[in-house]
């Protein structure tokens, strides 16, 4: 005989509880696959610097940053997935960095790594309420850090290394075109108008110094001629 079970009831005449819908949880992101000061760049100069050639963990890991961003922020101009940081890469890690408000390094570090996960998908970047991507804050960036020691090895390369030479002298020949606070003292110990740049009037009025000196007149200002240009220095004794 058929018997007809009603709804909601198992073979055995018990009410079925029914089946709870779980939500999957959402990706992690992965883990950060390097020692934490060293990180993915264009070359390897630095040991600490990983190109994805040096080992198939690091060409993974670039892969997976470049599959990331393909899918995540990029898919209609995706990047090639080979696993090299490359210069399209390196175009991609820039782009991500300004997105998330990261120092601009071209580089992938640890924040870097996880700002691809972080950082909404590119079809919700039209909208306003999307929460800002938190970081670790930084008080002074590699960049800033970069182009303070470039300024000041530009602008102070050596003053008073040279014993034959005055404290101004920045430690090697200087002349046309060259900039600094050196190029203004000089400039004031001829009599000329400071502006800090050896142009054509200073390296003119630099010769005639020389010619009146005896020196080679080259319109350069090396240590000799700082040394008999600058009146109150002292040349080191004999010893």
């Amino acid at each position: 005989m058929l018997t007809v079970r009603p709804p909601g009831m198992d073979v055995q005449g018990k009410r079925r509880e029914p089946t709870k819908v779980t939500e999957q949880p959402e990706a992690n992101i992965p883990r950060w696959p390097l020692l934490p000061d060293h990180l993915f760049a264009p070359t390897s100069y630095d040991l600490r610097h990983h190109t994805g050639r040096e080992s198939l963990t690091d060409l993974q890991a670039v892969a997976r940053w470049q599959r990331a961003y393909n899918q995540r922020h990029s898919p209609s101009r995706p990047i090639t997935v080979n696993g090299i940081f490359d210069g399209p890469t390196q175009k991609a890690v820039i782009w991500i960095q300004k997105r998330a408000k990261l120092p601009v390094t071209g580089t992938i570090d640890r924040y870097t790594w996880e700002a691809v996960w972080q950082l909404p998908m590119w079809w919700q970047w039209a909208d306003p309420d999307l929460p800002k991507v938190e970081h670790e804050p930084r008080t002074v960036s590699g960049k800033r850090i970069f182009k303070y020691w470039t300024r000041l090895s530009r602008d102070n390369p050596g003053y008073g290394m040279d014993p034959n030479a005055p404290w101004w002298y920045p430690g090697k020949p200087f002349g046309r075109h060259e900039r600094g606070y050196h190029v203004r003292h000089m400039q004031q110990l001829l009599g000329i108008r400071e502006t800090g740049c050896v142009n054509e009037q200073t390296a003119r009025r630099l010769r005639g110094f020389q010619r009146l000196m005896g020196l080679p007149v080259s319109g350069v200002c090396d240590a000799v001629t700082a040394a008999k240009l600058d009146p109150d220095f002292e040349p080191p004794s004999p010893e």
